[in-house]
């Protein structure tokens, strides 16, 4: 099959298509299994994820904001000042869904 072929078939660009030819080429089909994800330690230990959801209950105008609202960038503030951690503000809703 010709690699344009193969473009419409599976709906992916040729740029894909290319780099998955070129894996498979030097890997075999190996080289196309998913990459794991490393297991780096998180950035806050399971105290400071207590303390972060006890600060995040008491509401956002006892962290100091006007108002009551938690958008994600207060609570990334929040993390930077208390804890000396800096999350990209994007992954910010994935860590609150992790705490529950």
């Amino acid at each position: 099959m010709e690699q344009i072929e193969i473009t419409r078939h599976l709906g992916a660009t040729e740029v894909a298509v290319s780099k998955r030819i070129r894996l498979l080429a030097k890997g075999g089909p190996q080289a196309l299994q998913p990459c794991k994800a490393t297991d780096r330690p998180p950035k806050l230990d399971d105290t400071a994820k207590q303390t972060l959801v006890k600060k995040l209950e008491a509401g956002a105008v006892a962290s100091g904001f006007p108002t009551e609202q938690w958008i994600q960038a207060r609570v990334k503030q929040v993390s930077e000042r208390g804890f000396d951690v800096v999350y990209q503000q994007n992954y910010i809703s994935r860590m609150l869904d992790d705490l529950g």
